[in-house]
Formats: structure tokens, C-alpha cells, sequence
């Protein structure tokens, strides 16, 4: 497994668990053990399609019930999708990153610029997704390109922008004067 990737997985996930609330450690355990068990049953044979309509009819999926239902649904379908690029079964994972990417686009239409911190970090997971799993790079240049005009201060949002260009053989990107 590549370490840039995994690195990559854990940053991604990193906003999720970092606003997690010690009382909420319990549900969020629960909610853990549930992806991991979707994760498990999809990588032993059952559908993605099945399991993915199954979390969409749950109430909570990532533990985080001050969540947007949108992104809460997107964040679980990543976590999920991250699973099983672990587990090798990058095809199935695939399908979880896709079912993502629109409730994601949808979170960011409804989050206000007034909360640019929040639709930064909706921005970012986005163009993870799409940088790194659905072979979508212009997309991804994209969303953190608008990350950037909603954090410019942001150094590590400017790293990350700058490793995409420089994946995609693109020069860097001309940092804002602080």
C-alpha cells in the first residue's frame, strides 16, 4: 500500500474525528464498528449497491449528528471506500467514493462563504476523493482552487494544492502575500 496514500486517508478523515466531542465517544464508537462492519461484508461478496442503499436509509451514519444528513452521508461513504482500498477492493471502494461525490457538491452549494472554514474542509475531502480515487484531477485543481480563495491563509490547504499541481506536472501555484 502506498504510505502517500494512507497519509492521505488519515489526513482526510482527520476534521471528522478532530471535532468529535469526548460525550459523543460512544455513538461515534458505534458508528465506527457500523462502517467497519459495511466494509467488512462488502469486501467478503456482499454488493456495494446493497450496502450503500442501506446506509442511505439510516438516520446517522457518521457518528456526527451535528452533521449536514449530506455530508454526514459522504463522509461515512469515504470512510467506507477508504476501508476497502485497504482491504484491496478498489473497485467496490470506487463505487463508494462516486456516491460521494454528489452529496458532497451538494453540502457545498448549501454552506454559506460566511462559513468558509467548513466549506474549505467540504472542498478539500471533495478533491481528495476526486484526486485520488476517480481519476478526476482538473475537478479536483478545481475544488481547492475555491478552498484557497475561502482560506488563503491556509498553509497546509496551499500544500496540499501545490502536491496535486506538481502531481499533475503542473508548476506551483503563486501563494497570496501575507
Amino acid at each position: 500500500m502506498d504510505t502517500r496514500l494512507i497519509l492521505a486517508a488519515l489526513c482526510a478523515l482527520m476534521p471528522v474525528v478532530a471535532t468529535a466531542e469526548p460525550k459523543r465517544e460512544s455513538k461515534m464508537a458505534a458508528s465506527l464498528r457500523a462502517r467497519a462492519d459495511v466494509a467488512d461484508a462488502v469486501a467478503k461478496g456482499e454488493s456495494p449497491r446493497a450496502a450503500l442503499e442501506k446506509l442511505k436509509t439510516q438516520e446517522e451514519v457518521s457518528g456526527l449528528p451535528e452533521l449536514d444528513r449530506d455530508a454526514d452521508f459522504a463522509f461515512a461513504a469515504i470512510d467506507i471506500g477508504l476501508r476497502l482500498v485497504a482491504a484491496g477492493r478498489n473497485r467496490e471502494a470506487e463505487e463508494f467514493f462516486r456516491e460521494a461525490e454528489a452529496p458532497l457538491e451538494k453540502t457545498i452549494r448549501k454552506t454559506p462563504d460566511a462559513l468558509a472554514r467548513e466549506k474549505s474542509m467540504y472542498l478539500q475531502k471533495l478533491a481528495f476523493i476526486r484526486s485520488q480515487f476517480l481519476n478526476k484531477r482538473a475537478e479536483a485543481k478545481a475544488d481547492l482552487d475555491r478552498a484557497v480563495e475561502l482560506q488563503p491563509a491556509d498553509e497546509l490547504l496551499l500544500r496540499r494544492r501545490d502536491h496535486l499541481l506538481r502531481e499533475r506536472g503542473e508548476p506551483q501555484s503563486v501563494r497570496p502575500k501575507s
